[in-house]
């Protein structure tokens, strides 16, 4: 049981009291293939996974690039599509999941995905795909809502029966009621250590900063569901490939993150490259500025004994967020049919 401390200390004795196994129990697939190897062998496995993720990933979001470039048939961005995914491929959060065999990669590509086929109607994949993003819940809970607004019951149903499908061979092996009540108090041991808790300097988000400076966490969760209600109630008026940014950013500032989540911003990042062409110099300066400056080092910073000023990375999330909202608003005005939303 990989939820019990005295089990998981047998097989890895090294992780002592420190860590905390808290992904759903649908994760069992994929922990049992890469418990097959030894050490060694299942990092290359993980990170050969990872690698495809990222390529997939890329690719996702080079089409919805292209399609926004052609539908808007506006001119092409002033920063070429092999810059864009050297830039990609060099973010420190990219090679920070790589480095240590991660999960987040597995989880916004499934995800992208999973939105790509929510909009092409093949209910199928998207259902598929969701139940393997859902092993990081935290990053899917607004698509989800999302999808739930849409009432997409069908596609929910399919992606909770994907679910139960990857849990039965736990639930068979221990029982679902050890299984599920093992993983709640899991949570709680998870969220209790000091790696996972507001205030560690490797923790992002809005409620990060709001720890560091005495203020209520309490109802920062609230702020992502405004942020969502508030895209669902101008949804016409952004493009479909800007609203799955939007809600992942979202999370990561509001749900609670680790710096190494922010892996998740690729989406983000290409909707914003597509329209390099399309803006001043201004605003141009700004979005480079807001992007590249998530590639500035924390251990930089550590040295000026500061810890609010560790959170620039919220802030420039902030930016690139509030920049895509007003460059999609601005885009509705010339519509273009094909990629709105619920088309």
């Amino acid at each position: 049981n990989p939820y019990d401390i005295g089990s998981r200390v047998q097989v890895i004795p090294q992780s002592g009291n420190v860590y905390a196994f808290a992904y759903p129990p649908h994760i069992y697939p994929l922990a049992t293939l890469l418990g097959v190897f030894s050490p060694a062998a299942s990092w290359i496995v993980i990170t050969a996974i990872n690698v495809f993720c990222l390529g997939s990933l890329l690719y996702l979001c080079s089409q919805w690039s292209e399609r926004y470039v052609s539908a808007r048939r506006t001119v092409e961005p002033t920063i070429s599509a092999s810059a864009f995914i050297a830039a990609c491929l060099v973010l420190p959060f990219t090679a920070h999941v790589l480095f240590m065999g991660q999960t987040s990669l597995i989880a916004i590509a499934a995800l992208a995905w999973a939105w790509e086929y929510s909009r092409r109607e093949s209910i199928l994949a998207s259902g598929f795909l969701l139940s393997i993003a859902l092993i990081k819940p935290q990053l899917c809970i607004l698509v989800v809502i999302w999808l739930l607004l849409e009432r997409r019951w069908t596609l929910l149903l399919i992606s909770g029966s994907f679910v139960l499908m990857f849990s039965l061979a736990s639930f068979i092996s221990m029982g679902p009621e050890l299984v599920l009540g093992s993983w709640i108090h899991e949570i709680a041991v998870y969220k209790s250590s000091r790696l996972n808790s507001w205030g560690f300097n490797h923790m992002f988000g809005v409620p990060n900063v709001l720890h560091m400076v005495g203020i209520s966490t309490q109802f920062t969760l609230l702020f992502g569901v405004a942020a969502l209600a508030l895209t669902w109630t101008f949804r016409e008026k952004l493009w479909s490939t800007d609203i799955f940014p939007l809600l992942v950013g979202y999370a990561l500032l509001f749900f609670g993150a680790h710096d190494y989540d922010l892996v998740a911003i690729i989406p983000l990042s290409a909707m914003l490259w597509c329209r390099t062409g399309t803006v001043n110099v201004q605003l141009l300066v700004l979005i480079g500025v807001s992007f590249f400056s998530l590639y500035v080092p924390q251990r930089i910073l550590r040295t000026l004994a500061m810890p609010l000023l560790l959170e620039y990375r919220v802030v420039s999330l902030l930016i690139l967020l509030g920049v895509l909202i007003f460059l999609s608003v601005r885009d509705w005005r010339e519509p273009a049919p094909e990629i709105r939303t619920g088309r």
